[in-house]
């Protein structure tokens, strides 16, 4: 598979099978993550993948916990089998607060995550909003680590009525044609 075919089939999963994430692809994950952060330079993050149940119920309800909670409402019924948790060193970089490096590194290191993931069958999603403080507390995270990215991890269900007709009427799966979103240039304005 490609990574513009992988790129394609990889949505965002918001429902899991009952099933847990065989640790080969766990380990899998893990080298993917090692090596983009090899790559990008990103020795002030790291991944951490969670498989055991009751690790994933401490994320889940610390991710709802406090008003970020609510902008996951979804979570508060969706049980997952693993969790992708990206954590940062912002004070590791010595950089101004203006430019943190540390998030670009976090980023490009969960998406390439993220893609690996999707090419072994698995789902994620990045959650839109959590509760940092929580998630440390719940996973004993040392304090100089804050954790940066939040998904659950596992095999998607096949999509249910509710959500056909949700991303239907969001038209989700409708794409505009390149052309109206990028254009290449040779000279810039």
């Amino acid at each position: 598979m490609t990574l513009l075919e992988i790129a394609r089939i990889r949505r965002s999963v918001r429902r899991f099978e009952n099933r847990p994430v065989e640790p080969e692809k766990i380990e899998a994950l893990t080298r993917a993550a090692n090596l983009a952060r090899r790559a990008f330079g990103g020795d002030d993050c790291a991944l951490i993948i969670f498989d055991d149940p009751a690790a994933t119920e401490r994320i889940r309800s610390a991710a709802v916990s406090g008003w970020q909670g609510k902008i996951n409402t979804w979570i508060y019924v969706t049980p997952f089998p693993a969790a992708l948790v990206l954590m940062g060193k912002p004070e590791q970089t010595g950089e101004p607060p203006a430019k943190p490096r540390y998030l670009a590194h976090a980023a490009m290191i969960m998406e390439t995550v993220v893609m690996a993931a999707a090419e072994m069958g698995l789902g994620t999603v990045w959650m839109a909003g959590f509760n940092p403080a929580a998630i440390s507390r719940a996973l004993n995270l040392p304090p100089d680590w804050r954790p940066i990215i939040v998904s659950p991890l596992g095999y998607p269900t096949s999509k249910g009525r509710l959500e056909l007709f949700s991303r239907a009427v969001a038209q989700s799966d409708r794409r505009k044609p390149l052309e109206e979103i990028y254009q290449i240039r040779g000279d810039l304005p």
